[in-house]
């Protein structure tokens, strides 16, 4: 997650250095809510969730494998190492973007209740605008009957339909080029 989640965030910064906004239409859990944290502001409605950024290996989150004593000393430092890159990259991203004037110890605070299991107690927990909000993030909330939400809402549903249709996991748009990355091919029995 934390390497392909950096090199977006990298493309972003580099290309749009002045800042840039990101639009949440649906989900953007994990690496996502990440690279959410980078912009200058976050575009959210009604359907729209950010989630923690605890690190996860194989659906458990590294936090709980880094303290189990029954894993051997190699993952539990592969687990810790994990951890300390991911909030090392939320911090520098929120220290460089929306939150850029606010104190180090806020930022700190920020990470570690998105980066903890005792903050959410589940990867998949739903942070909402009324909660990204109360965090402090920068948000556009965009109600349902916003126009500007209603055309977002549609785009972000047509291209669902068509990833489904021709069999993509993700499109990658941008000014100069799209990308689209195909589903991997069923696993044989």
């Amino acid at each position: 997650m934390v390497d392909a989640c950096e090199q977006i965030i990298s493309i972003l910064q580099l290309r749009l250095p002045e800042g840039y906004r990101v639009i949440v239409p649906g989900m953007a859990k994990s690496a996502g809510t990440v690279i959410a944290l980078s912009a200058s502001e976050i575009v959210m409605g009604v359907n729209s969730e950010l989630g923690p950024i605890d690190p996860q290996f194989n659906g458990i989150p590294a936090e709980l494998i880094a303290q189990d004593p029954e894993s051997s000393y190699r993952v539990q430092q592969i687990a810790k190492n994990t951890i300390a890159r991911t909030e090392k990259l939320a911090k520098n991203v929120l220290h460089l973007g929306m939150w850029k004037d606010k104190k180090q110890e806020d930022i700190d605070e920020l990470v570690k209740q998105l980066s903890s299991t005792q903050s959410y107690f589940s990867h998949a927990a739903v942070i909402n605008v009324m909660e990204a909000e109360k965090l402090g993030l920068q948000i556009q909330n965009l109600s349902a009957s916003d126009e500007l939400w209603k055309k977002l809402w549609l785009l972000f549903c047509m291209y669902d339909y068509d990833c489904r249709q021709l069999g993509y996991s993700k499109v990658f748009e941008g000014a100069r080029i799209s990308l689209i990355k195909p589903l991997p091919p069923p696993k044989s029995q």
